[in-house]
């Protein structure tokens, strides 16, 4: 699809929504990021359910497997797919170094596409 946009002139960009994830908290069987490491990668109160802000539970950014996360995909939708651009929905509630290491693992990917195109 992003292809098929790309071909008709349009650029891309892919509307993140980490603080969306259907489920959230050891008793949802919609938790699929509870069932990689319970616990882990979604915020919690003192008495361990989901924090809920906004609109929905907050990814935990500040935790490093977490933030690894959104980075990789971040990249692997770039890399792979060629997306033009990011919107970060509720940008506000992620940790100011993830959203760093986002900018700086696509200026690397930019960088690195325009030394392909000068070299062709």
């Amino acid at each position: 699809m992003v292809q098929a946009l790309h071909d008709q002139g349009w650029r891309v960009v892919l509307d993140v929504v980490y603080n969306h994830v259907y489920g959230g908290g050891a008793k949802s069987r919609y938790s699929v990021l509870d069932k990689l490491v319970p616990g882990y990668y979604l915020r919690r109160h003192e008495d361990g359910s989901t924090c809920h802000s906004a609109a929905c539970n907050n990814v935990a950014s500040e935790h490093v497997m977490a933030s690894k996360m959104m980075v990789d995909d971040v990249v692997h939708w770039a890399e792979n797919y060629l997306v033009d651009g990011f919107r970060f929905d509720i940008m506000g509630h992620l940790m100011m170094s993830t959203m760093h290491d986002i900018r700086q693992a696509l200026d690397l990917i930019s960088c690195r596409r325009r030394e392909e195109e000068e070299e062709e």
